[in-house]
């Protein structure tokens, strides 16, 4: 919750599951002002910030910053194999009935990243599965473009994009 200098509340949320853990185990959540509801409306000179939890525990917040982040998404696709573990690939080639994990990493300064699959270009879906890593078994032979997407959860950046090209053998 934001509370400005005008009297004006606004608020996010973001799933703590998305920050990313250091060693030390905290984790950093960043929230873009631009994607907290209602801050537009206020004179967004900040007075008061407050941080609460869904769940009864502890938790200690050890900084709190404002930063300029313009640190565009960056990210691999990767392929599990049981040879290799994950690796990046330019194409696959299956048999008909494999399955196969696909994998993903993101990286993109302070911003809480979605990650999203579309298994076939052409089929006119464009999200077939979400999450870093997804499975998907191939049951009719062709050649199928898959297209890894990652965005920021408040789509203030430009996403990242990636393809590889998997035939499938009959």
């Amino acid at each position: 919750m934001i509370t400005t200098t005008d009297g004006k509340k606004s608020e996010a949320y973001v799933p703590i599951a998305t920050g990313g853990t250091s060693t030390t185990g905290w984790r950093a959540v960043a929230i873009p002002l631009k994607a907290i509801r209602g801050f537009d409306k206020t004179n967004k000179q900040v007075k008061v910030i407050s941080v609460s939890g869904d769940a009864t525990t502890t938790f200690f917040v050890g900084d709190i910053r404002v930063v300029s982040d313009t640190t565009p998404i960056r990210g691999r696709l990767l392929v599990q194999s049981q040879t290799r573990g994950w690796t990046e690939v330019t194409d696959l080639n299956l048999g008909l009935g494999d399955e196969i994990s696909f994998g993903a990493t993101g990286e993109g300064g302070a911003s809480v990243l979605k990650y999203s699959w579309d298994f076939d270009a052409a089929d006119g879906l464009q999200e077939d599965a979400i999450g870093s890593i997804a499975k998907r078994r191939f049951r009719k032979p062709g050649t199928f473009t898959i297209t890894l997407t990652v965005v920021d959860e408040f789509g203030l950046k430009e996403p990242y994009r990636a393809t590889l090209q998997v035939k499938v053998n009959p």
